[in-house]
């Protein structure tokens, strides 16, 4: 995730560049809408996780909008285990 994330963001924006060359736009106008969409993205994202993490009774049966785990305990990190050492930020043993 830290080492292809970063690249593949970066071959769409040097994409998105060569686009807007073609098409005539500044690249000083290219970069600013490029960061207003990534600032934008990165506000509703957070956003929406913590809302998700807010949710009482998450990742239980009486979890609301059916928001279960569907791996139930038997995930890779294991429920209990994320839950005691507070990986998830908000989220503490319900």
């Amino acid at each position: 995730m830290f080492g292809s994330e970063p690249v593949y963001h970066a071959l769409i924006y040097a994409n998105d560049l060569k686009l807007s060359h073609y098409v005539k736009i500044p690249p000083r106008d290219m970069f600013w809408v490029q960061m207003w969409g990534a600032l934008m993205g990165t506000l509703i994202t957070v956003g929406q996780w913590q809302w998700l993490l807010d949710l009482p009774k998450v990742c239980t049966k009486e979890a609301p909008f059916r928001l279960i785990c569907p791996a139930g305990e038997y995930n890779p990190v294991g429920r209990r285990l994320q839950m005691d050492f507070n990986l998830v930020p908000h989220c503490g043993s319900r």
